[in-house]
């Protein structure tokens, strides 16, 4: 099995980074940390997060909420989603996407 860390680094880094232990004192919410997050990030690092994002987010839809909790928890970070609306609704921030899998871009044209 490839390790995730290499299948998914700026994710990992991102739950390293933001969703420590300490992210709720630090940003009050996961959604605040990855507001912050996504601010410190040039075009082409938000580029990279978006497609890990958008993977796991296809990972969520096609396998389900345990698959990619496992996932998130070799990856690290301390960030323990309260559902799995939770989830998507963040993956769907970082990916850039409607939730569905589809890419926002692609609903403009």
């Amino acid at each position: 099995m490839t390790d995730l860390r290499e299948q998914f680094p700026a994710f990992s880094e991102f739950l390293r980074g933001y969703l420590h232990e300490d992210f709720e004192e630090e940003y009050g919410s996961p959604f605040q940390a990855t507001e912050a997050f996504i601010g410190d990030l040039s075009d082409e690092e938000l580029g990279e997060v978006m497609d890990e994002a958008a993977e796991l987010l296809d990972i969520l839809l096609a396998e389900g909420f345990g698959v990619v909790m496992d996932i998130l928890r070799d990856l690290g970070g301390a960030w323990e989603p309260e559902s799995e609306a939770e989830l998507k609704r963040l993956l769907t921030i970082l990916s850039g996407s409607d939730g569905d899998g589809e890419d926002l871009e692609d609903d403009e044209e």
